[in-house]
């Protein structure tokens, strides 16, 4: 989900959950809602760890991850986000486990472009992009 700051990506995410789970695609409208920082920890092992009952807890709904660039690896950064990316592959829906978990991703356009160059399963297991794009209120809800 690519989208500026207070564009509305929880709500997004939240009506999707709602969306998949009435379409009997997804067994529950549960959407977890974790940032990057909130997955990451200071030693390698134990990103995978949280991340793993991060699932857990998702499981049969959503799993919305805001400022997912966070989870771009930096040069002398550790290798706790190149081991999370690594577990968020291994976790993506692929035949074997479509309808139980549904990853939802959001951040800046270019930050999401970098991340999903930063290991080669990211484009496959995330195909679809919605860009959101920020409006006002009135123009979009005929509110003010």
């Amino acid at each position: 989900m690519l989208a500026t700051s207070g564009a509305g990506k929880t709500t997004a995410a939240q009506k999707m959950g709602k969306l998949s789970c009435g379409l009997g695609l997804l067994p529950s409208d549960t959407v977890v809602e974790k940032s990057a920082s909130e997955l990451q920890t200071g030693y390698v092992g134990q990103a995978g760890l949280r991340l793993r009952a991060t699932l857990k807890e998702a499981r049969g709904g959503v799993l919305f991850i805001d400022e997912a660039y966070q989870l771009i690896s930096r040069p002398g950064g550790g290798d706790f986000n190149t081991e999370l990316v690594g577990e968020l592959v291994k976790a993506m829906p692929d035949e074997e486990r479509k309808g139980r978990i549904a990853i939802i991703w959001a951040g800046y356009e270019r930050h999401i472009n970098l991340l999903m160059e930063a290991h080669p399963g990211l484009p496959r297991r995330f195909p679809n992009v919605w860009k959101l794009l920020q409006s006002r209120r009135r123009r979009c809800c005929g509110g003010g």
